[in-house]
């Protein structure tokens, strides 16, 4: 299955594909839809430990048109999105002691480039932050860099086999599509 998409996308269809065909696709994305919302309530709810507020905030972006537009479609906004926010929940309330914890961050933060290389930039973002958040650890701080530097170089590689170039951001094989063929 390989939808016209970045590589990511297609790999987290793939379980429900598999299942149910496209209504299982559709059915994992609206989960991974589901929990970033739930996602959302849970990061306003540590940031003002109110229940109320957390809920009508997270019940009001459920409700948004990009949400209901993004869920419907197979864009890699929302996955991406529940991966940014999953870190960044995890890097804010990090344990210094816990390196498992450190390679989830790290594998979450590896992924971003797979959904595409516009993410680079968050993942640099949220990499400073972890590195501030962590300066007493080197040990995590360069364990994190490895395991993004070698996503980062078989992304590349794969996006320049794609696209046939590093940085492509443009998808030329979707023109098949724009023609109607």
């Amino acid at each position: 299955i390989y939808m016209g998409k970045r590589v990511a996308l297609s790999i987290l269809m793939l379980p429900g594909f598999i299942i149910a065909n496209w209504r299982g696709a559709v059915l994992t994305m609206n989960i991974l839809a589901a929990l970033f919302i739930v996602n959302i309530f849970l990061l306003i709810y540590e940031m003002l430990g109110e229940k109320k507020s957390a809920f009508y905030c997270s019940l009001l972006a459920a409700a948004s048109f990009p949400m209901i537009y993004f869920c419907a479609r197979f864009l890699y906004h929302v996955p991406a999105a529940l991966f940014v926010l999953l870190a960044y929940r995890k890097i804010n309330n990090l344990n210094q002691e816990k390196f498992r914890e450190t390679l989830f961050i790290g594998l979450l933060l590896a992924v971003l480039p797979w959904f595409h290389p516009q993410y680079m930039a968050v993942v640099v973002i949220l990499l400073c932050f972890f590195a501030f958040k962590m300066r007493r650890n080197l040990k995590q701080i360069f364990s994190i860099i490895i395991i993004l530097a070698s996503s980062l170089i078989l992304a590349l590689a794969v996006n320049f086999r794609i696209t046939g170039g590093l940085f492509t951001v443009e998808e030329p094989y979707l023109g098949f599509y724009d023609r109607g063929v």
